[in-house]
């Protein structure tokens, strides 16, 4: 029997997947196969703010889980700085 439940990470690889879908649909070097007029652009427009709006709390949350798992997390080079650079990061 396969695992069929839905992880955050297969969640942001679905997203990262349809950014390039995304890119595809609206390469001027492919004809804008799928802009046909400015209410396509409006739609697209209006998805892709929507989903930047939403990217600031899945950072929030990835960066209080590092904070909360700092003291068990270590880097394979033993590199102590990456779990600090990460959270900052985030």
């Amino acid at each position: 029997m396969t695992d069929d439940r839905t992880t955050a990470g297969s969640h942001a690889d679905k997203a990262a997947e349809a950014i390039r879908s995304l890119n595809h649909d609206t390469s001027p070097h492919e004809g804008w196969p799928e802009v046909e007029s400015a209410a396509d652009v409006s739609s697209v427009v209006a998805g892709v703010a929507l989903a930047v709006s939403r990217l600031p709390q899945t950072c929030e949350q990835l960066a209080a889980w590092v904070d909360g798992h700092a003291s068990l997390l270590t880097h394979d080079e033993g590199l102590d700085e990456t779990v600090e650079a990460t959270s900052t990061a985030l």
